[in-house]
């Protein structure tokens, strides 16, 4: 059997130093995430993204992927009240970034964003929200950084238990440094909302048919 080397002792103990700090701040971030829901064939609500509640001075905002609002061209969009945890209808104008061609897969940038409309801040706690002071919005990752990617990936999620009507939540939390590859230290952060960036602007709506949520509760 090869000897365990102090090096590796080392390691392995900064590896749990750093995954025990991690889950103590994902907990107090969770907060300020939430899974987001669109309708499918059958009518049946099914989780597929992720958003982040954001609070710029006056204004209120769910950060999330572009990809992720495309899907309002066809279904409406809900994400669960923190209140009674039914899925509300997720409503604002928003914004999301374009690529040459309009081809998503070529978007590198891949934001949308959703001014909310006052009307869900009943259903949303308000701190809830992250305050735009605590973000960095001049980051642009540096090697050996050590970063936390939180959501709901759909994958990791259970589907909806149609007999009982309910949605379990279950987000899933990333660790993992910068290394020290040129293609792998571009990273999209919150910054990217002061730039200058060819975007489509919209209403998130309720599409035809939709007139009020799917009478599912989350967990």
């Amino acid at each position: 059997m090869a000897k365990k080397h102090l090096k590796d002792s080392l390691a392995e103990y900064m590896i749990q130093i750093i995954a025990a700090q991690a889950e103590k701040e994902s907990r107090k971030l969770l907060k300020h995430i939430c899974a987001i829901y669109r309708v499918d064939a059958a009518g049946n609500p099914e989780q597929f993204g992720t958003g982040v509640f954001l609070n710029v001075g006056d204004s209120y905002f769910l950060v999330t992927a572009a990809h992720v609002l495309d899907d309002n061209d066809n279904s409406t969009l809900y994400i669960p009240s923190n209140k009674s945890g039914d899925l509300v209808i997720l409503e604002g104008a928003s914004f999301k970034s374009v690529a040459a061609g309009e081809d998503r897969d070529n978007d590198r940038t891949d934001v949308g964003v959703v001014v909310l409309k006052l009307d869900l801040l009943d259903e949303i706690e308000r701190d809830s929200f992250l305050p735009v002071s605590m973000t960095d919005v001049d980051d642009i990752g540096k090697q050996g950084d050590i970063y936390i990617a939180m959501g709901y990936p759909a994958k990791k999620n259970e589907k909806l238990n149609l007999a009982k009507k309910t949605f379990k939540r279950r987000p899933a939390c990333y660790t993992a440094n910068i290394l020290p590859d040129a293609k792998l230290q571009k990273l999209v952060c919150i910054g990217v909302l002061t730039c200058s960036l060819p975007s489509k602007s919209g209403t998130a709506v309720t599409r035809p048919g939709e007139t009020s949520p799917p009478p599912i509760h989350t967990e």
